[in-house]
């Protein structure tokens, strides 16, 4: 979120120099600092946009983490009994799998910590645990 605020503030600084400088006799700083200060207002709302978009979801997707979560452990945990040693394809496919999660919450647990991505990724992917391949 500090981004987003960043960003507001910005603006508001690039209005109030088009605003002090409306009278100059330079008009080249006014014209330029209001171009600048509506296009950033037009990206600040589109931003804000995005992340209530990303937040309105984030019930349904870490339910479906969850699901895919627990799907996978156990699909892992009873792998001799659901896959025999002659479904050697549905087990490489049961890895892969597997490795697509770890490779999704690593990536997950790098977007909410950095400070330039965190409000794009609002599931906070500590809660979820890599799945070590026996």
């Amino acid at each position: 979120m500090g981004i987003i605020l960043s960003s507001l503030v910005l603006i508001i600084i690039l209005f109030v120099i088009a605003y002090i400088f409306r009278d100059s006799y330079n008009d080249f700083i006014p014209i330029i600092a209001g171009m600048f200060g509506t296009i950033g207002l037009v990206l600040f709302i589109i931003m804000i946009g995005c992340t209530m978009l990303c937040y309105c979801t984030i019930d349904a997707k870490t339910a479906e983490l969850q699901q895919t979560y627990h799907s996978l452990t156990y699909q892992l945990e009873n792998i001799d009994t659901l896959y025999g040693e002659s479904r050697a394809n549905d087990r490489k496919e049961l890895f892969n799998q597997i490795q697509e999660w770890n490779e999704k919450v690593v990536s997950g647990r790098i977007y909410h910590t950095n400070l330039w991505t965190n409000w794009l990724e609002p599931i906070n992917y500590e809660n979820f645990e890599l799945i070590e391949l026996k």
